[in-house]
């Protein structure tokens, strides 16, 4: 995006690595029962001093725009769970304004993929923060995609089998681990590569004669 294109005009695999290592984004090794990719980000291991929200954005653009390739998603689209466990007052600051409209504009305007549902879990109080700023930058459609369950696993077990999920969702799966999800994007740098040398061309102050 023009606005914020400091985000994305170079592509370095070696940093989003480090924020892979840092924070808990990936998707879930199989998709669901309507074939949509699940995609996992959560707040529990997030330092924002560390890994800047934007460094986190650029990350999960990454891993976006590597799984829109696969024709399956291209049709059954992607749902994602949105993890707040540990979300503290240390975080608060770092979502501001100006990045939940960037995630707004993303969801239902900037990125090719169809967002069927996302779910939020673990949400504390002081997601109704974050949230009552969200909200009024989402359209009705995608609001009413927007599924809150708090700590009951049982209730997001409604929208995804237990075998899909990790542990600490209550699921048959070990617990959520995105090491294979940063292999698979180092093996296709230099296709992100390109992808992030596309976009609009920086101006340059003209020198005084």
């Amino acid at each position: 995006m023009k606005k914020h294109s400091e985000l994305y005009d170079s592509f370095d695999y070696a940093k989003v690595k480090r924020t892979l290592e840092g924070c808990r984004i990936g998707f879930l090794p199989y998709r669901d029962e309507e074939g949509c990719c699940v995609l996992v980000f959560s707040t529990r291991d997030w330092n924002p001093v560390e890994h800047p929200l934007g460094d986190y954005m650029r990350a999960l653009t990454c891993g976006l725009l590597n799984a829109i390739r696969s024709p399956a998603t291209q049709v059954a689209g992607f749902k994602v769970i949105v993890d707040f466990s540990g979300f503290s007052f240390r975080q608060l600051p770092h979502i501001s304004p100006t990045y939940l409209w960037l995630l707004a504009e993303a969801l239902q305007n900037c990125f090719p993929g169809r967002f069927r549902a996302v779910h939020i879990v673990n949400e504390g109080h002081l997601f109704t923060y974050v949230w009552s700023v969200l909200k009024q930058l989402l359209g009705t459609k995608l609001k009413e995609r927007f599924h809150f369950h708090g700590k009951n696993m049982q209730k997001l077990h409604k929208y995804f089998h237990p075998s899909i999920l990790p542990a600490e969702y209550d699921g048959e799966l070990p617990e959520f681990d995105n090491a294979e999800f940063a292999k698979h994007l180092e093996s296709t740098s230099d296709y992100l590569g390109t992808i992030f040398s596309y976009g609009y061309e920086k101006k340059h102050n003209k020198k005084s004669r």
